[in-house]
This record gives C-alpha cells, sequence and structure tokens, in this order.
C-alpha cells in the first residue's frame, strides 16, 4: 500500500523537531549541532542548559568571531531586545532556546548562545549549525515519461529510450539511483546522474538508456533516492516498460464466448508473475499489477478490475468489451504472452423461436391445410444464427413432408439482428393427421439450441389460413383458466365482503324490539361542541409535548419539547428524483416544492420524527406556527402502532385522543371531523403499524388519496418502509440528522451557561469518529450530552455502538438502584445480567414480518414475571400504553383498550435481541447464512453491530458473511470495530480498503452511504491515505465546505487524503463554474494525483487562473473519457489536449465530440 504523501511543511517540521527534542537528555549541557530546520514554519535551535542563567546572547557566528558582534537576540529574564526580536525575525523560548519565527534558506548559518549564569563566573559558549531543510513538491520522485504520480508507472518502450527521474527543488539535495527490480548483484546498472541549483534549491536527477528488445519484453526498473532526512513522503517509483506488437502474439488466440452482463474471468500466467500487463487491441491498456516488495494493482477503466493473482476481471460484459486481449508477463527471468479473443453473445427477447400464431407457452397446436407456408422469428439476437424447420429428432423423409422454398432474412438493430426463417411445406402422407415440427436455432454457443421452438400441426385436407386457426387455437387456450381466474376472484370478494360485514358490527347494542335503535340520533353541531372538542384533543397533546425524557430514566426530570427541539437537516425529493434542501419544516404546509395533501416524513431511527411530530403539535395547541393562518383548526395526531383493529378514525380519537370521560360518542367525533372547516392529519409510525399498514383498508384509502381527498396528511415512517400505494402527488421529505451547528444549538439549550462542558462534548465527538457518527441521530445526541453530566459517567472512553448502548442500558440500571433499598437491588443487578427470556422473544418479534413490537401487559407478565417488567418499566427500557383489543362476538365492547407493552424505542429490541442472535449463531451450522439473509443490514445495522461487540466469536461469522454479500462489505468494516479489543485489526483491515477502489453507486441506500462516510472520515482522523474514490452516478455536486454530496443526499468529509476521484456520470453535462467548484474542493486534498471524469460532458475550457496554477504546480492530472476517446487537460491554458499527446482539442473537434455523445447518451425519458 502506498505511504501517505505529506505535503504540509509544518508536519514535517513538528516531526522532525520531535525526534531531535527525543534525542537529547536534560543532563547534558549543549546544543546538538547540526540541527535541521523546515523552512517556511517555525523552528527552534533547540539548547539544553543545566544551571539556571541570567543572560542568553544570541549571535550570527557564520563568518567571523563573535567578539565584535552585536547579538541578534538578548535575553535577560525576564526582558527580551536585540534587533532579531524588534523585528520579529527571532524570540526565545524560556529554556534559552532560540526561536526562528519563519525559517527561511538564509537562516542556514552558524548561531552560538552565550550563557551567563553569574557576573562571577566565565561566559559559556555554544554553537549549533542550521541546516534548513525543502520539501521537495511533489513529495517523491518523479519520472518525465510518467503521467501521474503514482507509485508504478506504466510505459510502452519499442525503441531506444531514456528515462530521467528527478526529486525537484529541495534541500539539502537527494541523491537518486536506478535499480532493476527486483534488484539482482549481477546486473550492474549505468546511468548518469546530475544536481541543478535554482534559487538556493537542488533538483536532483538521474537518466537512464533503455535498449530496444525483442517482443516479447517487459522491465522494472526503480528509481530510489537516498533520503536520509526523511523529506519525501515516498522515496522510490517503480516504473514498468515494455514492448507491444499485438499482431504477432495474436496468431492463435484462446476464444473465448460468453454471454451479454455476466461477468467474464480472464487468467493471466501463474502464482509466480512479478508484473503482467493487459492490453486490449489497439495498443489500449487495460491494467498492470506487480508484486514483491511492491505490491500495486492499476485498473483504467471502472468496468474492468484485476484481481489478486492478475486476472482480468469485466464485471458486466458488454459489446463494446469485445476485443483482443494479450497479457503480457514476466516472472524475473522469462516473459510470456497469453492472448484472448473475446466475443460477447446476447439471447433474445422473448427467449425463444416466435413461431406466429403461437403465444408465449412455447408450445402450441395450428391447425393447417396439407400445404402451406410456415414463419419463425428470432429478435435481439446476438450473433446471428441459423434457422430450420423440420422433425425434432432430424429423422423424418420426404415421404411424409418435404419443404421448399426456404427464405433466411436478418435485420440489424444496432449491436443485435432480427433472425427470420419462411418456408412452403407440402405433407404427403394422407394418413398423418397431426404432425410435430420444431423451429431449431443453431449458432456459435449450445445455449441457442435452447431457443428451438416445437409445435403440432393439425392436418385437414381444407385450406385453413395457418396464423388465424392458431390463433383461435391458442386463445381457447388462455381463455379458460382465465374464466376460471375470474371466478374465483369474484367468490373470494363475496366471501371478504361477508366477513367485513360480520367482523366490523355496530358498536351499541343491538334491540330487535327498538327498531328506532337501529337509527343514531346525531345531535346538531354547535360553535361550543367543536370548541370544547379541540380544547380536549389540546390536552392530550399537552400531555404528550410536556413530557419529553431525553434519558428514558430521567422521569423526575421531564422537558417540554419546546425546550429541547432543535431543527435538523431536512430536504425534499425534487422532480429530478434528487434530494434538495427544503430549509425548515415550516415550510411543509406552504413551499410550492412539497404543496400537496399528501406528504411522507422519512428518517432513520432516532432521527426525530416523532419529535418533530410533537413540536407542530404544541405550535398548533400554542398557535405558534411559521403562519397562524396555515394551521388547522382540528389537528389529528395518530400514532399507527396503536391503530390495530380501528375501523375509523372517529374510534381511534374517541380511544387515544381524548379523556376516558369524555361526552363525545364516534358518530359525533365523525360528524365534527366532516364539518370541521379545515383540518390537518398527522399518521405518525407507519413502519410501527403492527401488521402490514398496505393491508389495513382504511390506512391504505387515506394514503392513496381515495378518503380524506382534501385533508393534508402527513406520514411518518422510516425510509425502507414506505407504502407500496403511494398516490402520484405524494410529496417526500426527509429528516437528515444533527450537522455540527445543530448540536451546537442544542447543547446552548440543555447547557446555556456551561460553554465548557459543551467545548468538551464537542472534543470527544471530534476525536472519536464512531461516537460522532452515532450522534449525527438527534436521539444519541440528546443522549450523550445529558449523560456526559452525569457525575460518574465515563462516556468520554467509548468507541463504538455497542459500548454506547451498554453504558446507557448500565445508566438506566444505574440510577434506578439509587432509589432502592438494599435488599432490592441485589434482585435488579440480577436481571441486569441475566435478561435471556427477554433476549429470545425480542429476537422472535424482530423475526416477525408483521412487526409487532408489542406484548399484551398480561401475557408480557406471564412470561418475564410482573416485577421484572415493573422495575424495566421504572427504568425506561420499557413503555406501558393502551391499546384496543377487537372481540369477535359482536356486542357492544366489541373494541376495548388494553395495556400493552412495547421497548422505548426499536434500537432497545435490537439490542436485547441481539444477546439471543448471538446464541442462534453459535448453534446455526449450515443454516447461518439463510438466517442472517432474514435480516437486511439496511435495516438492521445495529442488530449486526450489537452481535459483533457483544460476542467475537459470533463476531467473525458475521463479519463473514457481510464481506461475501456484494454491497454489504462497508457493515463488515463497522462491526469489525465493534469488536472489544480489536482496534489494530480493524485499522489493518480498513488500510486494505483504502489501498483498493472505493465505489459509490446511486443505487446504494442512504444508511450504506453514511457508512462509508464514516470510513472515509475514520481514515482522515487516522491519516489514512485513501487510493481512489469511484463516484458511479451518485455525484450531485461540491457543497461550499468542500464536500462531495451524493445522489442519497449523504455529504462525504472533505477529503484531505484522497488520492485519487474518478467520477462516472452517464448523461451529465457540467458548467464551468461545476467543475471549478470540484477543483477547489479536491486541492483540499494534500496527497491528490488524478482527477478523472467519465461518461459526462465538460466544458471546452476553464478561466480560474488561481485553481490552474495550483492544479499545475502540483502536477495534478485531469483526464476527461466522454467515450473511447481521452483527454487530459493542458492547465497552463485550461484546455484540453488528446491523452496521447499529439494535437490539442480543436473547437470544431470538441463539438464533434459533444454531438457524438448527446446522440449516444439521449436525456432519459421524463
Amino acid at each position: 500500500m502506498d505511504l501517505t504523501l505529506v505535503v504540509v511543511n509544518v508536519v514535517v517540521a513538528l516531526s522532525l523537531a520531535s525526534i531531535d527534542q527525543a534525542t537529547q537528555t536534560p543532563t547534558v549541557e549543549g546544543c546538538p549541532s547540526p540541527q535541521y530546520l523546515e523552512r517556511g514554519v517555525p523552528g527552534t535551535v533547540r539548547c539544553s542548559f543545566i544551571e539556571t542563567f541570567v543572560k542568553v546572547y544570541w549571535y550570527d557566528s557564520t563568518k567571523a568571531d563573535i567578539a565584535d558582534k552585536e547579538p541578534v537576540l538578548l535575553y535577560r529574564r525576564p526582558a527580551k531586545s536585540g534587533p532579531g526580536y524588534t523585528s520579529g525575525e527571532f524570540d526565545i523560548d524560556p529554556n534559552g532556546s532560540l526561536i526562528i519565527t519563519n525559517v527561511s534558506v538564509e537562516h542556514e548559518m552558524t548561531f552560538t548562545a552565550e550563557k551567563i549564569t553569574s557576573r562571577s563566573d566565565p561566559p559559556v559558549y555554544h554553537s549549533v549549525r542550521v541546516i534548513v531543510t525543502v520539501t521537495p513538491t511533489p513529495a517523491s520522485p518523479v519520472v518525465d515519461r510518467c503521467d501521474s504520480l503514482d507509485q508504478v508507472c506504466l510505459i510502452q518502450q519499442n525503441d531506444t529510450s531514456e528515462l530521467t527521474c528527478e526529486v525537484r527543488l529541495s534541500r539539502p539535495a537527494i541523491p537518486l539511483t536506478w535499480q532493476l527490480w527486483p534488484t539482482t548483484t549481477d546486473e550492474p546498472m549505468g546511468f548518469t546522474s546530475d544536481i541543478r541549483n535554482a534559487s538556493l534549491l537542488f533538483t536532483s536527477s538521474v537518466s537512464l538508456v533503455i535498449p530496444p528488445a525483442d517482443f516479447p519484453s517487459v522491465h522494472v526498473f526503480m528509481c530510489k533516492a537516498n533520503d536520509t532526512l526523511k523529506l519525501l513522503s515516498r522515496s522510490e517509483i517503480v516504473v514498468i516498460t515494455y514492448n507491444t506488437n499485438l499482431s504477432s502474439s495474436s496468431g492463435n488466440p484462446m476464444k473465448i464466448l460468453v454471454e451479454w452482463k455476466t461477468q467474464v474471468h480472464l487468467p493471466c500466467g501463474t502464482d509466480e508473475n512479478i508484473v503482467l500487463i493487459w492490453e486490449r487491441q489497439p495498443d489500449e491498456v487495460v491494467g498492470y499489477s506487480i508484486n514483491g516488495s511492491v505490491n500495486y494493482t492499476h485498473s483504467y477503466a471502472t468496468s474492468t478490475y484485476l484481481d489478486g493473482s492478475g486476472s482480468l476481471i469485466i464485471a458486466q460484459v458488454g459489446i463494446h468489451h469485445e476485443g483482443l486481449y494479450m497479457c503480457l508477463y514476466s516472472d524475473g527471468v522469462h516473459n510470456k504472452v497469453t492472448t484472448y479473443e473475446l466475443s460477447v453473445f446476447v439471447m433474445p427477447n422473448p427467449g425463444y423461436a416466435v413461431v406466429p400464431g403461437c403465444g408465449p407457452e412455447r408450445y402450441c397446436v395450428l391447425k393447417v391445410g396439407r400445404k402451406g407456408n410456415l414463419t419463425c422469428t428470432v429478435r435481439g439476437v446476438r450473433p446471428a444464427v441459423n434457422l430450420e424447420w423440420g422433425f425434432p429428432d432430424g429423422e423424418a423423409t420426404a415421404d411424409v413432408i418435404t419443404f421448399f422454398d426456404r427464405q433466411l432474412h436478418s435485420h440489424e438493430n444496432g449491436e443485435t439482428t432480427d433472425v427470420t426463417i419462411t418456408t412452403g411445406y407440402e405433407v404427403h402422407d394422407t394418413t398423418a393427421q397431426r404432425l410435430t415440427l420444431e423451429c431449431s436455432v443453431s449458432g456459435l454457443t449450445p445455449a441457442f439450441s435452447k431457443l428451438s421452438t416445437q409445435l403440432d400441426l393439425l392436418v385437414t385436407d381444407n385450406d385453413v389460413p395457418t396464423t388465424q386457426a392458431a390463433t383461435v387455437t391458442t386463445q381457447l387456450s388462455v381463455v379458460i383458466p382465465v374464466v376460471v381466474l375470474v371466478a374465483l376472484v369474484i367468490v373470494l370478494i363475496v366471501a371478504i365482503i361477508l366477513k367485513y360485514k360480520v367482523f366490523f358490527k355496530p358498536t351499541r347494542a343491538k334491540n330487535a324490539e327498538d327498531p328506532e335503535q337501529e337509527i343514531p340520533m346525531i345531535p346538531e353541531i354547535t360553535d361550543e361542541m367543536t370548541t370544547r372538542f379541540i380544547r380536549e384533543l389540546k390536552g392530550t397533546y399537552e400531555n404528550w409535548y410536556s413530557a419529553v425524557h431525553p434519558i428514558p430514566f430521567m422521569e423526575d426530570k421531564p422537558y417540554p419539547v419546546n425546550l429541547l427541539f432543535v431543527e435538523g437537516g431536512i430536504e425534499y425529493l425534487a422532480t429530478n428524483e434528487r434530494w434538495e434542501s427544503l430549509g425548515t419544516y415550516h415550510n411543509i404546509p406552504s413551499d410550492p416544492r412539497v404543496k400537496s395533501n399528501r406528504r411522507i416524513l422519512e428518517g432513520e431511527p432516532g432521527y426525530g420524527k416523532t419529535t418533530l411530530t410533537l413540536q407542530l403539535a404544541y405550535e398548533w395547541c400554542r398557535g405558534l406556527g411559521k403562519s397562524v393562518e396555515e394551521l388547522p383548526e382540528v389537528l389529528i395526531i395518530i400514532r399507527l402502532r396503536q391503530f390495530k383493529g380501528i375501523g375509523s378514525l372517529a374510534e381511534a380519537i374517541k380511544l387515544f385522543l381524548l379523556p376516558k370521560d369524555t361526552e363525545f360518542e364516534v358518530n359525533v367525533i365523525d360528524r365534527l371531523l366532516k364539518e370541521a372547516p379545515s383540518k390537518g392529519l398527522i399518521l405518525d409510525g407507519f413502519d410501527e403499524f403492527p401488521g402490514d399498514g398496505d393491508q389495513s383498508t382504511l390506512i391504505q384509502d387515506i394514503v392513496s388519496r381515495k378518503i380524506l381527498q382534501d385533508t393534508p396528511v402527513l406520514l411518518t415512517t422510516r425510509s425502507s418502509f414506505l407504502p407500496r400505494n403511494m398516490t402520484a402527488v405524494t410529496k417526500r421529505i426527509r429528516l437528515t440528522g444533527f450537522n455540527s451547528e445543530c448540536q451546537d444549538l442544542y447543547l446552548k439549550k440543555i447547557l446555556p451557561d456551561d460553554k465548557a462542558s459543551s467545548a468538551k462534548i464537542k472534543e470527544i465527538l471530534k476525536d472519536n469518529p464512531v461516537l460522532a457518527d452515532l450522534c449525527q441521530a438527534p436521539l444519541f445526541f440528546a443522549m450523550f450530552a445529558h449523560l456526559s453530566q452525569q457525575d460518574d459517567t465515563d462516556i468520554d472512553s467509548i468507541s463504538s455502538a455497542t459500548g454506547f448502548f451498554r453504558h446507557v442500558i448500565s445508566c438506566m440500571h444505574h440510577h434506578l438502584k439509587l432509589k432502592m433499598g438494599n435488599e432490592n437491588v441485589v434482585k435488579l443487578e440480577i436481571w441486569e445480567k441475566d435478561h435471556r427470556k427477554l433476549d429470545k422473544i425480542a429476537y422472535e418479534r424482530l423475526d416477525d414480518p408483521n412487526r409487532q413490537y408489542r406484548w399484551e401487559k398480561v401475557e408480557f407478565c406471564d412470561i418475564l414475571g410482573e416485577t421484572f417488567v415493573d422495575r424495566y418499566l421504572r427504568i425506561g427500557i420499557f413503555l406501558e400504553e393502551d391499546s384496543v383489543k377487537v372481540s369477535d362476538a359482536g356486542l357492544i365492547d366489541h373494541i376495548k383498550t388494553v395495556p400493552v407493552i412495547l421497548f422505548n424505542h426499536k434500537l432497545f429490541c435490537e439490542w436485547y435481541a441481539a444477546h439471543h442472535l448471538v446464541e442462534v449463531i453459535r448453534n446455526a451450522g449450515d443454516d447461518l447464512e439463510e438466517m442472517l439473509d432474514r435480516f437486511n443490514p439496511n435495516n438492521y445495522q445495529y442488530l449486526f453491530r450489537f452481535v459483533c461487540g457483544i460476542d467475537v466469536k459470533a463476531a467473525a461469522d458475521v463479519i463473514s458473511y457481510l464481506q461475501s454479500v456484494d454491497g454489504y462489505e462497508p457493515y463488515a468494516i463497522l462491526c469489525m470495530l465493534e469488536q472489544k479489543n480489536s482496534a489494530d485489526l480493524f485499522i489493518d483491515h480498513l488500510k486494505r480498503l483504502c489501498s483498493t477502489r472505493i465505489r459509490i453507486s446511486y443505487a446504494n441506500t442512504r444508511i450504506l452511504d453514511r457508512s462509508i462516510s464514516q470510513i472515509l472520515e475514520i481514515a482522515s482522523v487516522k491519516q489514512l491515505q485513501v487510493n481512489s474514490i469511484t463516484l458511479d452516478s451518485s455525484f450531485v455536486e461540491m457543497d461550499e465546505n468542500h464536500c462531495i454530496v451524493l445522489q442519497s443526499g449523504i455529504r462525504l468529509p472533505c477529503l484531505t487524503n484522497l488520492k485519487e476521484l474518478w467520477i462516472d456520470t452517464v448523461r451529465a453535462e457540467y458548467s464551468v463554474s461545476q467543475i471549478e467548484s470540484i477543483f477547489r474542493g479536491m486541492l483540499e486534498s494534500k496527497c491528490l494525483e488524478r482527477i478523472t471524469f467519465a461518461s459526462c460532458i465538460l466544458p471546452e475550457s476553464f478561466e480560474d487562473k488561481d485553481v490552474l496554477a495550483q492544479l499545475q504546480e502540483r502536477n495534478i492530472t485531469v483526464m476527461w473519457h466522454p467515450s473511447s476517446s481521452r483527454f487530459t487537460l493542458v492547465t497552463q491554458t485550461g484546455t484540453w489536449k488528446y491523452t496521447d499527446g499529439k494535437s490539442d482539442l480543436t473547437h470544431g473537434d470538441y463539438v464533434r465530440k459533444v454531438e457524438t455523445y448527446r446522440t449516444m447518451n439521449p436525456p432519459a425519458p421524463m
């Protein structure tokens, strides 16, 4: 893996200073000499004075004795003086060491310190030679014929050529040598060296002449720097030279035929390969690999890569991949070549030979005359196939039937072909009434033979139009089952209607002797009734929003929601299918971008959906909205987890939103809702709806706007649990969590007068990326902020999600212990440690596809024990609320409320379920993969992370599983971080990940992108270089903070340690300002070497001279691959040239390239 490129001078200076300081011992008097100081940063000429001094004078003693010289700095404790101090050039440390405020080359001199301890003692002199160092730019050797700063460079060489390696503008000069790699003692290298001096800086160079060699030839050379002062971030560059002659190597290539959109694996050489190069005709390098003391693999296209053995992998082969491929490889002694001719076949659509009159059943009966025509077609196939009519066994003779006038037609459709055969036939056997024929398909691959279609001919003596007869036959075969199916559907609908009428009976008792009782009398709705109804609703909402508990066990310290609520990020899904900022939740009712009567508010667990609902309830009750006129007269908030068995909104309102002694009946509530001038409905927690919300007729009708069409409805849910029957006018809004500014606002609310505690909390998050990621969720940040104020907490030592949740659980138990007598504490400690029964039922409910995350209290107490349940309720892990229970008796109390138990938050359920999952994994055996498949980490990220933090052995199985599933690799990394005492293992794995190409696809889920973002944040904190990032149609923009915004809305951290960025966005056309914004953002990376844009249109030129100058100064390569053509940015002019360097991209060429691109990539249909 490449060493991290460090180009920040201050880092080098501090590193040298720390080494220098570490080598000194305070028991030795004097100033070490020489001392090395980095140019452009403050530097200290360090001295150790054992005896206490009165004065220290510093002199420039380079050219003469100090006897007649004035000190540059005088230090008479505590006064400082002298011309050097007055000018600001020098300062002094209290220990007497000389400080140079900004080191320059002119400070390379000899300094003498005169130390005076007393008037009676003679002065003591110490001289020190200062050598000024300058880190070269770039901080590694470069080779003139290499177009990048990669550690390994590939050069094609067919004639005698010269390689020149340089270290540019360093001080002191850094000697260079060429070596044959791997190094051998019996092959000396001849080269010429040179050192040039310019403005007191040195450029070292070494040149090597390489003679031509017969094909095949591949050699590896290493340019190595003798960097004794450790100024370079990398001291060598490896150059691979090869000659190519694909025509001479392709005499007998291995022919490979593969199916379109499948994976191709082309092996090369043996495991003993030292170097290999993959090339495609004509002269297109696909990738190369080198193994040994330097291990390096590079691929030029996102669709291909080299695996660990050097084999070429095409992940999803396309027609454009066809061609001749050559692998040139060497074991250090012998050079060899392997050649492949790759062809791609495309299976037709439909996947069978089509006979007019026969349906997709692939077998049919045609009623035909004894003489006629037969036609058969294969559509969209590649390459063209051959078609024949005949008997399936191929043994028929002309005595039965003859075929004549065979005509085979082909029609090109771009890259595929339609092939049709038409032939005449005549049945000679007068006794034959039924013949089985086959339209057989043959071609380059045996797969084509499976396309053949068989059919029966019913032969009559009458002339029957073949296609007409067949249509009648095939239609009959289809109509019969359709009629049967329709009949079954009608019977099923009738049964459902009857069951519905029986199940949902009137809520009042029926009296057969009182017919008037069948017609309920609804009183006239008055203003007083409406006012009282609204007052009762507000009373319930006030109970809700006045008792928010940031930490569940803080029952004695509830907060009103308005004192805690801080608005986080909020976005909406725009018409271009991109998430864009909505600004504030106040814009939901009136912003034209989300204007609709159906809105969905999405967010991951803990992101504040319910809290925002409470804030909206608070503002409605107090009339505090952004615009009072926009507030509905009646606001109904339904918690869907309570909704099971409810037949109407009026029933739910009576049961859960009005006081138990309310005088309002269901029919009156229903009338109140209908006559309200304006009303709003919030359905909170669709993902917590017992069972499948899509199966609730009422909820389904509301979401699909079949009822309450004019009522604004806001439904909250997790992004992974969206309703399937959303109407087309539905607007999607999502919460994105807390950024740093939101966290600051929250801390100001809870710690208004304690800036020190707030600063400590933010400092902990800054140093702990894992905890910082958790605290993007407002729920976790609130817990973290409040727990950090507990006297007995050591939350700053937490480094994983498991550790954080374990700490929360421990605090909850500890808080209750403080309130209990000693005799109860012992039992509580037992329940804290032994919760196996709870683990099991939590796991069973998490695995329940109906999402029944609640239990009737009586049932729950029977399983766990009443005292256990009571304790966990008091702790705050459990919540108790009312739910409904439906009776089948059809009596007056067919719906009644019962107490139910649920977890305070779904993550508590995942925490306890993870403990049981550990046991399940231990005993899963061969069923492990099937069992884990039931839990998608996109929905259950924390379940997997908790398992890995709880048990190391189970973690190994989970991590292995996640690594084996495409797209789950980032979760494997996060799970590794959860393991106790596995930090080194995690860093090793992270290093391996960072050394490869990290691909971020447009198809990624939001939680997956956030996981990758966290990994990059950790890599930044650990100062690990990230080799390459590919944005596969996932790039949106570079924001003002130099953060890349992804299609999912996630922002990557500022990439200060990225070596290569590849942006691949089909059908995108970028403006000058957009690309220059990308340049400015990527210049933040101190080790950036290359930016590549693919499959998109870029501007013809750029004008920002400052940006271009920085790109040029740092030798950063900018590539553009709109299609098969490749261009490189000329940073001196801001224009493009062909990558082969032969010519510039003219205006005419640019216009033609853009026109061709737009033709090949038409806009996506709206």
